[in-house]
């Protein structure tokens, strides 16, 4: 539904820059918990990590899938 009724000089800039910024803050905020995440993981033994059914190999792609989920 569209409306016709006018919005003050700017104000669709300035929710545009909030919204670009507020993009940026997700995106940093789903690095720093994927880091957290990879950090966590790789402090793990081999055996901790198969007691949870993970390999080594696997933390690196569950870090970015979890940083595209948070995205």
């Amino acid at each position: 539904m569209q409306s016709n009724r006018s919005v003050p000089m700017g104000a669709i800039t300035t929710y545009q820059v909030i919204d670009l910024f507020d993009r940026g803050l997700a995106v940093v905020r789903a690095w720093i918990a994927a880091r957290h995440t990879r950090a966590c993981l790789e402090s793990l033994s081999d055996a901790q990590l198969a007691d949870v059914g993970l390999k080594r190999g696997d933390i690196d792609a569950i870090a970015a899938r979890l940083a595209r989920h948070h995205a």
